[in-house]
């Protein structure tokens, strides 16, 4: 009886995640992870040793996975509030202030001095805050407490911030924040958005992919006439 031998594997369609250490970078994981359909294009996920993520199409060259999601329509906002709690900063008397919100501070430590519109100080930084006393103080009436300056400094910004009378866009979406921004934003608004990628749960690698992706949208323009 004849045999064939067929030099071929069927994958079973799902969704593979991997994790190895980084041969570049000391006692770090990379992380990886397969989309196989039933049928169309394999599609390959990858982090580098920078906390870029990368998507590839059927093994072709790598990309930013942010190309992947803007040609499925998403802008850059949509992308940002997919991935990054929005948090809203608003400037009152030359302080930046923020909603106080006790789910924030669920690992306990608190990396900074927590302080009301007054500037008085209620609970201490390196202290554990225990969901008790946060309640206590939402029931004793803390709405907003004081964002620390040195910590929305290299933030960045969910929304462009625009002059409402001349229609100027200031800055734009993603751009990163530094103490002479923050005093230009404060002559031309009361309150803007920062993505909170400080929040439990999330990462820089979106954000980082952002940054990837200036030169391959370049390309795209320049080759398909993609605007």
């Amino acid at each position: 009886v004849e045999r064939v031998v067929v030099n071929q594997l069927h994958r079973s369609p799902g969704v593979i995640f991997k994790e190895e250490e980084s041969p570049t970078v000391l006692n770090k994981l990379i992380f990886t992870a397969q989309i196989i359909p039933d049928r169309g294009s394999w599609l390959y996920f990858e982090y580098d040793a920078k906390d870029v993520l990368y998507v590839r199409i059927n093994k072709r060259r790598k990309m930013p996975i942010t190309i992947l999601f803007r040609a499925l329509g998403y802008k850059k906002q949509d992308i940002i509030k997919l991935f990054y709690p929005i948090k809203t900063i608003y400037i009152k008397e030359g302080k930046f202030l923020t909603d106080f919100n006790p789910d924030e501070y669920s690992t306990g430590r608190v990396d900074y001095d927590i302080k009301n519109e007054k500037g008085e100080i209620l609970h201490s930084a390196g202290k554990r805050l225990t969901k008790k006393k946060a309640d206590k103080l939402v029931e004793d009436g803390l709405k907003f407490i004081e964002y620390p300056t040195e910590i929305l400094v290299e933030r960045y910004l969910s929304d462009p911030i625009i002059n409402n009378e001349s229609g100027e866009v200031l800055f734009d979406t993603l751009t990163t924040l530094d103490e002479t921004k923050l005093a230009k934003i404060a002559e031309v608004t009361s309150e803007f958005s920062i993505a909170n990628d400080l929040a439990v749960g999330v990462d820089n690698s979106i954000i980082n992919s952002f940054i990837q992706d200036g030169d391959p949208l370049k390309l795209l323009q320049q080759t398909e006439g993609v605007d």
